[in-house]
């Protein structure tokens, strides 16, 4: 069970690359089961900050309580998907429990790669934007309490950004969401918390 008195707890969190600063003294509270929309510049650290709650890099100074590495699910600007696996065994690889496999193939086709021959296809036989779907149904088919969204909706058509973004809010199931983004999409908009860096 999550617990940092019923968030996630970032406490004067600081993060340099050699001369240049991306984090100082950062303090954030983030309620359970809220959604949290990053926002700022480039370069101001957003990444960093989702790679630092994920447990992928160490940071200078400060804590992150709250949350644990096997609680998260992350979504980041590259796909990550495995080359030697199908569509479909890429989100199954991420859900225990033969009773759960359906919903591979379920999220799949919310998300318009319902097809057989879509299913079936290796990422390499895959659109940027299949592939993007294939990422997306993978986070969201593993059963996590923390969802981190990097640039989710990055490199889809405006009719498959929109329907992700719903298909992002309907698989949701509660958990907590925290979404970095260069566009607004229905996530954003949502969203309980409105972070600046």
């Amino acid at each position: 069970m999550l617990n940092s008195e019923n968030g996630i707890k970032i406490e004067n969190l600081s993060k340099s690359y050699g001369e240049k600063k991306v984090l100082k003294n950062l303090s954030l509270f983030i309620p359970y089961g809220s959604v949290a929309a990053v926002t700022g510049g480039s370069g101001c650290g957003k990444t960093t900050l989702l790679r630092l709650i994920c447990g992928l890099e160490k940071a200078d100074g400060g804590s992150i309580t709250g949350v644990n590495k096997k609680d998260i699910s992350a979504l980041f600007q590259e796909d990550r998907l495995f080359p030697w696996m199908t569509a479909l065994e890429n989100v199954e690889a991420v859900i225990k429990g033969k009773k759960e496999k359906p919903l591979a193939a379920q999220i799949l086709s919310d998300l318009g790669l319902g097809d057989k021959k879509d299913l079936s296809a290796f990422p390499a036989e895959l659109s940027g934007g299949m592939m993007r779907r294939v990422a997306i149904a993978r986070a969201l088919a593993y059963k996590s309490k923390v969802l981190i969204l990097d640039e989710a909706l990055r490199g889809l058509d405006e009719k498959n950004f929109q329907n992700a973004a719903d298909i992002i809010g309907r698989y949701r199931d509660g958990r907590t969401v925290i979404s970095v983004t260069h566009v607004n999409s229905a996530i954003e908009e949502n969203a309980d918390i409105n972070i600046k860096l």
